[in-house]
């Protein structure tokens, strides 16, 4: 079974708008908000960078 666009049509390209979202927490807390972003994306899976900030 594949995956249904959350936009557009199976097999064309369809084009949209994206944002970027940054967010802050505590080492401990990142595989939570994963799965926060995870449970609201609209479709497949979303593109996550985790970068640790050096302070």
């Amino acid at each position: 079974m594949g995956f249904m666009p959350f936009n557009g049509e199976a097999g064309k390209i369809s084009s949209g708008t994206e944002c970027k979202m940054e967010f802050k927490c505590l080492y401990e807390n990142i595989g939570e908000v994963k799965n926060i972003i995870n449970s609201i994306h609209p479709y497949e899976e979303p593109v996550i960078n985790i970068m640790p900030l050096l302070g």
